[in-house]
């Protein structure tokens, strides 16, 4: 059986392994706010995608915007929400 954090992620792999060039790529959800360097190491593979990240953490909404072309970081083993906004400028929102 596979878990739904695994599915969420395996799903996220997969929309950026498989997007065609020079697509926008969100991933939403208020219940997933971390991802682990393999997401990370997919996305600086694919630095033709813009990526948008929207979450919920510590009852705030936030959202996180990697534009094309940016350099991704994947030194770490995990990205939680703190992280990703602290390294790509995120922003909380009202949702």
């Amino acid at each position: 059986m596979i878990s739904a954090n695994s599915f969420y992620l395996n799903d996220a792999l997969t929309k950026i392994t498989t997007a065609p060039q020079g697509a926008t790529l969100i991933f939403s959800s208020k219940d997933w706010n971390s991802f682990p360097q393999s997401v990370m190491l997919a996305l600086a593979g694919r630095r033709d995608l813009t990526v948008v990240f929207q979450y919920d953490y510590k009852g705030k909404a936030y959202t996180v915007t990697i534009p094309a072309g940016t350099p991704i970081h994947t030194g770490d083993n995990w990205y939680g929400p703190e992280r990703l906004v602290g390294l790509y400028e995120g922003v909380e929102v009202d949702r």
